[in-house]
């Protein structure tokens, strides 16, 4: 009887752990594949995010670059500073910089609460604004973005 009783439990045991790895194949299945969708669902955002505040980003410099030649031909230099100072409620943008023809600023915009700005300061030395950007343009996580101003087919800034 020994050996009669000893079938059934190693019967039971068999059963029990087949049932134990089909519901841990299942499991890991699952989670694989779960989890590659979200790689996928991840990396898919990231890029429509990005491409989004790219075509956001070129909108705005290439809106500055419109309006800056009148303003610089007539000097009006304050309103060119008004117009770049507003991009500022932009909370995308950590900085614009609008350059004359030989490189030298117009006018910039630089946000200081944002550390990254505070840090190229520091590294800079200065508050320079065409340093800064170059600075800040530098860092892997930085887009840059940049419109030439034309007048007459002819860049001016």
């Amino acid at each position: 009887m020994t050996v009669n009783s000893a079938a059934p439990s190693l019967r039971k045991r068999w059963r029990a752990t087949l049932a134990v790895k089909f519901i841990v194949l299942a499991a890991s299945l699952t989670a694989a594949i779960l989890g590659a969708t979200a790689w996928i669902s991840y990396q898919i955002y990231r890029d429509v995010y990005t491409g989004h505040l790219i075509s956001k980003a070129k909108t705005l410099a290439e809106f500055v670059a419109a309006i800056s030649p009148d303003r610089i031909f007539s000097y009006d230099f304050s309103s060119l500073h008004t117009y770049v100072k507003k991009l500022g409620d932009n909370e995308d943008l950590v900085y614009a910089v609008v350059l004359a023809e030989n490189g030298q600023p117009l006018t910039s915009y630089l946000d200081r609460k944002r550390p990254v700005v505070m840090q190229a300061i520091k590294a800079v030395g200065g508050e320079d604004a065409a340093s800064v950007a170059r600075h800040i343009a530098a860092q892997p996580d930085t887009l840059e973005i940049t419109a030439p101003i034309m007048f007459n087919k002819q860049q001016i800034g």
